[in-house]
């Protein structure tokens, strides 16, 4: 990808793609029963970290408030989470190139569910025939796989963003290679 703006560097690409902790829960539950696609293992790991703290919590208050008689609460957060952990798992096995059927895999008690953890926390394929890697710069910008990423009117373009550096900065692309906004096009001075 060649990038034709000045002032604007290419990225790093020792940079982590990383969902942030909020980004992934939201993801997670926009796409509730969506088992179509691709998950990033930050996506997976951040949700399975949310469900297991709101899963202990309603445990907690269980106990506390039934003196561990029955777990209503519990029992009502595992049925209501376990659609979307499901989902999240399946498009998780889809990223590294595996079938969401694979999550049968835990009913072989300890050798199932350890091989499943290991591909659940292995690095993404690239583009298979679940979709394209969710982590490479291109699908995180917006762009397709061309070597060429302009506009298809072949005008310069600026960046939306008001807090970014490149402010005012021409460039070719669809979205900043410097902060990853929209651009438009530019205004002629």
């Amino acid at each position: 990808m060649r990038h034709r703006a000045v002032g604007c560097r290419p990225p790093s690409f020792s940079v982590e793609f990383a969902m942030s902790f909020t980004e992934a829960v939201r993801s997670v539950l926009r796409k509730y029963v969506q088992f179509s696609g691709r998950a990033r293992r930050s996506e997976y790991w951040w949700w399975f970290l949310v469900y297991g703290v709101v899963y202990l919590v309603a445990l907690v208050l269980d106990a506390n408030a039934n003196a561990g008689t029955t777990a209503l609460l519990a029992a009502v957060v595992l049925l209501s989470l376990f659609l979307p952990t499901l989902a999240v798992s399946v498009r998780r096995l889809h990223d590294t190139g595996r079938s969401g059927w694979w999550m049968l895999m835990t009913f072989i008690p300890v050798v199932g569910t350890i091989l499943l953890i290991v591909w659940l926390a292995s690095d993404s394929d690239e583009t298979n025939r679940y979709g394209e890697n969710p982590e490479s710069l291109l699908s995180l910008w917006g762009l397709t796989n061309s070597v060429e990423s302009t506009p298809d009117d072949g005008r310069p373009r600026q960046c939306v963003s008001s807090n970014c550096t490149s402010k005012g900065v021409e460039v070719t692309a669809q979205r900043c290679a410097q902060c990853g906004s929209s651009t438009q096009p530019a205004v002629p001075a």
